[in-house]
């Protein structure tokens, strides 16, 4: 069980960097340096941090690196919703939540 629970957190976190990769292809290349960079670091953040917190073990190491993913799933939620309010992307906000419904990577606490 616990096995199948992180192969399907992985995956899903995976999905979610490479989804934010496409989509970042249209925001504005003066944002380059700026926010397309941000916010691809901050959604390749979650996956690294979620191997590397289970390749550690149970313990208070492997709870600190799913803090750091869990931190930086709500940095990439914030950049999503600039982005959309910014007008880089008009249906981001529905692309999202269709594409992650329910993610764990959103519902974590």
């Amino acid at each position: 069980m616990q096995t199948e629970y992180r192969e399907r957190l992985v995956g899903l976190s995976k999905r979610f960097a490479h989804d934010i990769y496409r989509v970042s292809r249209d925001f504005p290349k003066s944002e380059m340096h700026g926010s397309i960079s941000q916010i691809r670091r901050a959604a390749l953040s979650i996956p690294l941090n979620i191997v590397e917190g289970y390749s550690r073990g149970p313990g208070k190491s492997y709870r600190n690196f799913f803090q750091i993913a869990y931190g930086s799933a709500k940095e990439s939620e914030f950049l999503l919703d600039f982005a959309l309010e910014e007008g880089w992307f008009d249906t981001l906000r529905l692309w999202i939540r269709r594409s992650h419904p329910q993610s764990p990577i959103f519902n974590v606490k």
